[in-house]
């Protein structure tokens, strides 16, 4: 069970709110470049999103943004820039606390909340007030808080400049216990929690402190409970996402833990299973690749997790120590499988074995992706199958949103449309079965203003009440020394069955068969996308993929009568061939393979091998029986393989 906290425990437990400690997030998370932060921000070069930004800050700041994106109005306006301003503070420069309380304190002059915090709308507060941006600011807030009252050399604090901080710390205290802009069903309402926690901690003379912390908790508990899968992936099946979630998380339940309040058992052991999972997205080479929104730039662990070995979660603790082995580059070959979180790996034993991921649901989620049943897969730092968007599809093209841009089968013009579960149920046996409901619902998600407006309450469905069998399902697996297989069942294409089963076969081959069913004609595409820096060549069914001109790996498409072609960087008649990563953060031309056919029914079979070796495949059908069954032979060198596919499942024949 998740508790409901409250902070009356606290005289029970002999503790005071004297007791309760201050430093939230910072110091502990502050960037590794510090140094080279502040030093951009004096010479007015910071970019303050993305390293190729071509906008840059510095310390004359103009805070109004016309035009400009919202993203962009919520990295200024958090103040998150000064953290480091405010470090170096902390370890004794004056000069750079000075600095930073003259940004501060300016911001409030310029930007002061229109209204009460009680008449707080989004239509006249988007940018300096809107939600993510106050939690982030009041995490900042306490920090220089903190540090101005007790770090301040050679002189006492100014009681104005004590007082607008405190003043400061009370509207957004006032704004974040609020409702009615708490994100409940989106990883936003952590940073929420994580500013309540900040305000309560560093702020601990305020009658208020108590009720801030209160929230905070149980916003945390709430939205561990609901938007986490039990199994341990954050349900915005991000790889982003579920890093920035779980750094958060970590956090608050170390600050609980400091101030004797400890979180339920319940979320112990999912922020663990959260860590174990991470193990897993990061795979044979410490780099979140293969999953939506990552960003192979950086070591996420490195980044966002540098403290989770200091976490004390106890003596069972597996997650934690998964990921500590893979930090370690201590893997072990096998199946995983994260059935409510929607995704299969297959961890390698070696750097050099073949390594896949599979996306076996998707559901309606802030930033929700059509990429129900994609595959993603790669040998140690060799991409092989990459997820096209390594950046957050709808902010570049809106072609990264739909399926042709997943490594899966796009049906027709047909949106994949994740259900959801009925106003009121909340147990995900009732369905919302509408297609414009549907379209509606999928509107809300992925119009960038709707993305703005917070949720209104009471009817706000959890992320795990949206995990529905329609939206995909694991129904079959296995796990061997010699093969492993994960099969999964989705219906968001309205009308359509859509059956994948992924396998690996030993260390260097990877099957792909697809299943699909309509109660009418259909157009299908089987999508591959490779990366950017390998050459495709195909000559009939078979391909090869070539770094330069060494061959790293072939493929061979077994299904009859469906031809192949390359496509690499096409705008019409339907766009193909694209890619983005964090780099960048621009759409450039990348090589996929397309297998296009006509029909009711349609299977696909892709077979990719890693290595140079020339494989030679044959489909043939075996009748047993009433019942018949597809063989396929695979030869590679002098290695020979007989896999029996039955159903949806992939057995070795000896």
């Amino acid at each position: 069970m998740f508790a409901i906290v409250s902070l009356m425990a606290l005289a029970s437990r002999g503790v005071s709110q004297s007791d309760v400690g201050s430093s939230v997030f910072y110091p502990d998370n502050l960037p590794d470049n510090c140094e080279v932060i502040n030093s951009q921000l004096e010479a007015g070069q910071y970019p303050l999103i993305h390293p190729t930004d071509t906008e840059r800050i510095g310390l004359k700041l103009q805070w109004q943004l016309p035009g400009r994106s919202p993203n962009l109005s919520s990295a200024l306006h958090s103040l998150r820039f000064l953290a480091c301003l405010i470090g170096a503070g902390e370890q004794g420069d004056g000069k750079a606390l000075k600095t930073a309380e003259t940004v501060l304190l300016d911001w409030a002059k310029t930007n002061p909340l229109e209204g009460s915090p009680q008449d707080w709308t989004a239509a006249n507060n988007l940018g300096p007030w809107e939600p993510e941006t106050v939690a982030w600011r009041a995490v900042v807030l306490s920090y220089f808080y903190r540090v101005y009252r007790v770090e301040l050399p050679d002189q006492s604090p100014d009681p104005a400049v004590l007082g607008q901080l405190v003043a400061l710390a009370q509207t957004h205290g006032d704004l974040l216990t609020r409702t009615l802009i708490y994100y409940a069903d989106n990883h936003r309402g952590l940073t929420n929690s994580l500013g309540l926690l900040a305000l309560g901690s560093a702020f601990k003379d305020l009658p208020e402190s108590s009720r801030w912390l209160e929230v905070g908790l149980g916003q945390a508990e709430q939205q561990m409970q609901e938007n986490v899968s039990i199994d341990g992936i954050h349900l915005e099946q991000s790889g982003e996402i579920h890093h920035l979630a779980l750094q958060q998380l970590m956090e608050i339940y170390r600050v609980a833990q400091r101030i004797n309040l400890p979180l339920s058992e319940a979320y112990r052991q999912r922020l663990d299973r959260m860590l174990g999972a991470s193990a897993l997205m990061i795979g044979s080479n410490r780099r979140v690749e293969g999953l939506p929104d990552s960003d192979p730039q950086q070591e996420m662990t490195s980044t966002l997790l540098k403290t989770f070995n200091n976490l004390d979660l106890g003596f069972n603790s597996p997650g934690q120590g998964l990921l500590a082995k893979t930090r370690r580059r201590e893997i072990t070959r096998g199946l995983h499988l994260y059935r409510q979180g929607g995704y299969s790996f297959f961890v390698p034993g070696s750097s050099k074995e073949l390594e896949a991921v599979f996306k076996t649901h998707i559901l309606n989620s802030p930033n929700f992706h059509q990429d129900a049943l994609m595959v993603t897969a790669r040998t140690g730092d060799r991409e092989l199958l990459i997820y096209p968007s390594k950046y957050f599809p709808g902010k570049i093209d809106p072609y990264f949103n739909t399926a042709m841009a997943a490594n899966t089968v796009q049906v027709g013009d047909l949106q994949q449309i994740p259900l959801l579960p009925l106003p009121n149920s909340h147990s995900g046996s009732g369905l919302i079965s509408s297609n414009l409901e549907n379209l509606l619902n999928r509107w809300v998600w992925l119009n960038p203003f709707s993305k703005q407006q917070p949720k209104l309450p009471p009817e706000v469905i959890p992320l795990k009440d949206r995990v529905l069998p329609q939206n995909g399902q694991v129904i079959a697996f296995s796990s061997s020394p010699e093969l492993d297989f994960v099969a999964a069942q989705q219906q968001t294409y309205p009308g359509i069955r859509h059956t994948r089963t992924v396998a690996r076969i030993g260390a260097d081959f990877l099957l792909v068969w697809d299943q699909l069913q309509s109660p009418e004609v259909q157009s299908y595409s089987q999508t591959f996308h490779f990366p950017p820096e390998l050459r495709v060549k195909l000559m009939g069914s078979e391909g090869v993929l070539r770094s330069g001109q060494d061959p790293v790996a072939r493929f061979i498409q077994l299904a009859p009568q469906v031809p192949g072609r390359v496509c690499r960087g096409r705008l019409q008649p339907r766009p193909c061939g694209w890619y983005t990563d964090s780099s960048t953060a621009r759409k450039q031309p990348t090589s996929a393979v397309l297998y296009e056919t006509q029909a009711q029914d349609q299977r696909f079979l892709w077979i990719l091998s890693t290595g140079g070796q020339t494989i030679k495949a044959r489909l043939d059908t075996v009748q047993e029986g009433v019942e018949s069954y597809q063989l396929v032979t695979l030869s590679k060198g002098d290695r020979q393989m007989r896999l029996a596919l039955k159903g949806a499942t992939v057995q070795l024949e000896k």
